[in-house]
């Protein structure tokens, strides 16, 4: 496995935001759903592969090493997130997709711009004069913006690329354009997990779907 938890356990502090974990693992190659009420532990998972947190019992393996040894910068560079929230800013599509990084393979953005339907608005912006997205991307639609940030997260030459709820702030008829887009950019042979509330999506595309009930895996690990 890619990634492995043994025996996992963790708290917030609060009840009922406990996890409690005992064998779950993400092999390579895979896609994996993750689905379950709100506050039932989805997100958690991430945190705690990102090394966010650390759990308070058991262990989490990646490529066979406890990341308990691991700095959190050393592990992170293996690891591709799209959060919850479009953490955007007043620059650029090109900036947003690319960043952190300073320069970008041009074809590989441009082949993005594509795959994620951005290249009309990346033309009507770069014809404006303006090609700002406005702060938090105030400037483009939210579909627009999860878009842009589906294109970075895939941007990133990661072993395994996390999803945290892509379609969570968008309108419902936006929601199948959206995981369309991570459908199609998800390539065999791509480790990835998302973590979502469309069972549809997630019964059509995994090879597995994971149940979170209460910090619990009730099916599927």
């Amino acid at each position: 496995p890619l990634v492995q938890f043994r025996d996992v356990f963790f708290t917030y502090g609060r009840v009922p935001c406990n996890v409690s974990i005992s064998n779950l693992s993400i092999n390579l190659g895979e896609l994996i759903v993750i689905v379950g009420e709100s506050g039932g532990g989805k997100t958690t998972i991430f945190d705690l592969i990102c090394k966010f947190f650390d759990p308070i019992e058991g262990s989490i393996l990646f490529m066979g090493k406890n990341i308990q040894a691991v700095r959190p910068d050393d592990l992170r560079k293996h690891i591709s997130l799209m959060p919850q929230e479009s953490l955007l800013w007043d620059g650029s599509i090109r900036s947003n997709i690319c960043y952190p990084e300073q320069t970008c393979d041009e074809k590989k953005l441009h082949k993005l711009v594509q795959d994620t339907a951005l290249s009309e608005l990346y033309e009507r912006l770069d014809a404006s004069g303006s090609d700002a997205i406005g702060e938090s991307g105030s400037h483009i639609s939210g579909g627009e913006k999860q878009r842009v940030s589906v294109a970075r997260a895939m941007n990133r030459d990661a072993l395994l690329y996390l999803f945290d709820e892509p379609t969570s702030a968008l309108d419902p008829e936006m929601v199948g354009e959206v995981l369309q887009v991570i459908k199609s950019l998800v390539k065999t042979g791509m480790t990835t997990v998302i973590v979502t509330h469309e069972m549809e999506f997630a019964k059509n595309i995994s090879d597995r779907v994971i149940f979170m009930d209460k910090g619990v895996v009730a099916l599927g690990g």
